[in-house]
C-alpha cells in the first residue's frame, strides 16, 4: 500500500538528504502506536499509525531528528504524540459498573458535587476502581482518582472507602477529575501533552479550601502507608 504523500516525501528527503532509509508501514494498531526497529546503521524499519499521517509537522521533524541522533530528548514530543492519538481510533474500555461502597456511597457524592460546584455538569458516571496487586515494596505514591475519558467515567481508589475519609476530600477529589472533563488534555503542535494546564487550574482554584484538601490528600496517603495498605 502507498504512502500519503506527505509522509512519502519525509522519507525521501532522509533518503536523499541525510541517506538514510526507512522502511514506512502504516497501521491500525491499538496497542502500539509507533516502534522502531533498527536494520542497520542507516536503516530502520518504522511502524506507525495511521494518525501520524496527520501529525503536525514538528513531529515528523522531531522523529526525523531522533532516527539521526537518537536523543531522546526528541523522541519526547513524538511519543507525547502517540500517547495522545484520539480515543476514537483505540479500543473503548468498557465503564466499570457503580456499587456502594462498604462506607462510602460514590454516586451520592458525584451527585452532590454536580450540582454544587457546576452549572452544567458533565456527563459522567463514577466507580471505584480496581484495587491492584499487593506489594511487598512501600508504597511511593496511591492514584487516589482519575478520569477515563473514553467511557465518561471517574474512578476512585477503592483504599479510600475508609469510615475516616472526610467527605470533603472525596468531594474535592472528584471535583478535580471532573475538571478533566471540562478542560480536557491538549497537544500543542509542538507535541507537547498538557493536562493541568492554564483552564483547568483556573477551574480547579474554585474549590473551596483546594491547599487544605492538597495537604489532606498528603496526610491520608501517608496514613495508608502507616496501616500497611
Amino acid at each position: 500500500m502507498s504512502l500519503p504523500p506527505r509522509l512519502q516525501g519525509w522519507v525521501d528527503q532522509l533518503t536523499q538528504h541525510h541517506h538514510y532509509r526507512v522502511d514506512l508501514t502504516l497501521t491500525q494498531n491499538r496497542r502500539s502506536m509507533i516502534s522502531i526497529q533498527q536494520q542497520g546503521p542507516r536503516h530502520a524499519s518504522i511502524r506507525m499509525h495511521h494518525s501520524f499521517a496527520e501529525a503536525p509537522q514538528p513531529i515528523l521533524e522531531n522523529l526525523e531528528n531522533y532516527l539521526l541522533t537518537q536523543n531522546p530528548s526528541y523522541w519526547k514530543p513524538v511519543a507525547a504524540f502517540a500517547r495522545n492519538i484520539p480515543v476514537s481510533c483505540k479500543k473503548k474500555s468498557r465503564p466499570l459498573p457503580t456499587v456502594p461502597g462498604k462506607y462510602i456511597n460514590l454516586q451520592k457524592e458525584l451527585d452532590y458535587v454536580k450540582q454544587r460546584y457546576f452549572e452544567t455538569p458533565p456527563q459522567a458516571t463514577i466507580a471505584w476502581g480496581k484495587a491492584g496487586t499487593s506489594r511487598r515494596r512501600k508504597r511511593r505514591s496511591i492514584r487516589f482518582g482519575s478520569w477515563h475519558s473514553d467511557s465518561q467515567q471517574v474512578h476512585i481508589h477503592p483504599l479510600l472507602d475508609q469510615e475516616w475519609i472526610p467527605l470533603s476530600f472525596m468531594h474535592y477529589l472528584i471535583y478535580h477529575e471532573l475538571c478533566h472533563a471540562v478542560a480536557p488534555p491538549y497537544t500543542d503542535n509542538t507535541g507537547r501533552h498538557h493536562i493541568h494546564h492554564r483552564e483547568f487550574k483556573a477551574l480547579e482554584k474554585q474549590f473551596p479550601d483546594l491547599k487544605q484538601m492538597e495537604k489532606l490528600s498528603t496526610q491520608i496517603f501517608k496514613k495508608l502507608v502507616k496501616m500497611g495498605m
